[in-house]
């Protein structure tokens, strides 16, 4: 049986230099706010889904990820960590393990839900997009072949394949706001027959799409 489930959730960050809309200058500041208010609401979970910051090298990257790591510390509140494109670029997964505690494919259930964390890869070998692996949608679906109870599947990047039209960033270039495998995710998810949501960030806009009879909710929780 489901229980009241309160999920906190943040992401693009950016912390780091700005760049057009991406104020990575105040990123560090929107984050205390966001922070200060999970300590005073009491989420069960805080979910954070990547791009913490805008990437330089891999030296400044380090620095950056230490800073944004240093400020989730402080939270006595489970939480969840998923990498993004841009936290990829220079950094290792391995990197980010060491800065947040946490890193690959991760499933816990909570509240009688199945929370699914889809660290699927979001290294871009330019000029090609990046892509799911075939190990990504095989754990993807061993996971959630094993449990019985309603499941929120967690990516940075959406696999709905919505429309891009009129979003700042992705309208022009709608082959790098999915995965060009997006649809193989799609069919794992919808076969299931248990996923009850899908929550992502990296596109910058707040939206609601359905796909099979499955929700996914786009988050642009950034400055």
């Amino acid at each position: 049986m489901t229980a009241d489930l309160r999920l906190a959730i943040v992401t693009d960050i950016h912390h780091g230099p700005p760049k057009l809309t991406k104020r990575g200058d105040r990123a560090l500041d929107l984050l205390d706010r966001f922070l200060d208010f999970c300590v005073t609401w009491g989420p069960d979970m805080v979910v954070e889904l990547g791009d913490r910051i805008n990437d330089q090298d891999r030296e400044t990257d380090r620095r950056l990820l230490a800073e944004v790591a240093e400020k989730f510390r402080g939270l006595n509140t489970p939480r969840a960590h998923l990498d993004g494109n841009h936290d990829s670029d220079f950094l290792l997964p391995q990197d980010n393990v060491a800065a947040l505690g946490m890193g690959g494919h991760v499933s816990r259930d909570l509240n009688g839900y199945h929370l699914v964390f889809w660290n699927a890869s979001t290294k871009i070998p330019r000029p090609e997009p990046f892509r799911a692996t075939a190990a990504d949608l095989e754990w993807l679906a061993a996971d959630l072949a094993a449990t019985n109870l309603p499941a929120i599947v967690f990516s940075h990047v959406p696999v709905s394949g919505a429309s891009m039209v009129g979003n700042y960033w992705f309208q022009n270039k709608p082959q790098h706001a999915t995965y060009p495998n997006a649809a193989d995710a799609r069919a794992i998810i919808e076969a299931s027959g248990r996923v009850v949501l899908c929550v992502a960030g990296h596109v910058h806009w707040n939206s609601l799409h359905q796909a099979g009879g499955v929700q996914e909710t786009v988050c642009f929780g950034g400055p």
